[in-house]
């Protein structure tokens, strides 16, 4: 029995590995590059579902924000929570925000240091003394060579069941809340008052 190591056992094939300057290129083939391949076209079909996801959350959460606020339409509401109560459901939209200030504080520096061109050796190690260095992984990213190999995609398939969903979730709630509130008048009115 031959023992190999990990790498070998998963990559069968020999890769050519180039190194270059600033990057190091390996170059898979047969099984290796099927491999890798696979891997990639499942992470750029989540990334394309996350985007269409994140989207649809948008467009939706934008609508709702504007029909909530055409109900409340006074402008002391808009410096009130706004709450709208249906018999399924709660909606709130908070009060509008005050603006936020937002500081360039790299522009701030540059600007600082044009003025007190004397102080740039100090201005420079104070910024020194409060920055650190804090580990990260390195990203992934994948490019398509080929477009035509991503065409059939699973990514517009997720995107129009979960329109239907929505869509279908929504009429069930409208009917819900039309039978609930046929079920509260006919406990009204067929309960007995003492």
């Amino acid at each position: 029995m031959t023992i190999i190591s990990f790498k070998e056992f998963l990559l069968n094939e020999a890769i050519e590995i180039e190194r270059k300057a600033k990057e190091v290129v390996a170059t898979a083939t047969g099984k290796d590059s099927e491999y890798f391949t696979k891997i990639a076209k499942r992470l750029l079909e989540i990334e394309a579902a996350e985007r269409k996801l994140t989207d649809m959350k948008n467009e939706v959460k934008g609508q709702l924000r504007e029909d909530v606020a055409k109900i409340f339409d006074k402008a002391e509401d808009a410096l009130k929570t706004r709450k709208i109560e249906t018999l399924s459901v709660f909606i709130t939209l908070s009060k509008n925000p005050e603006p936020r200030q937002v500081v360039q504080w790299k522009e701030v520096v540059v600007e600082l240091m044009k003025l007190f061109e004397d102080l740039h050796e100090q201005i420079e190690s104070i910024i020194q003394k409060y920055t650190k260095y804090v580990e990260v992984d390195p990203s992934v990213r994948v490019s398509v060579k080929d477009p035509d190999l991503f065409k059939e995609s699973v990514v517009g398939d997720i995107g129009s069941k979960i329109s239907e969903f929505w869509n279908k979730f929504k009429k069930w709630l409208a009917r819900f809340d039309k039978k609930l509130i046929s079920i509260k008048k006919k406990i009204r009115r067929y309960s007995l008052s003492y």
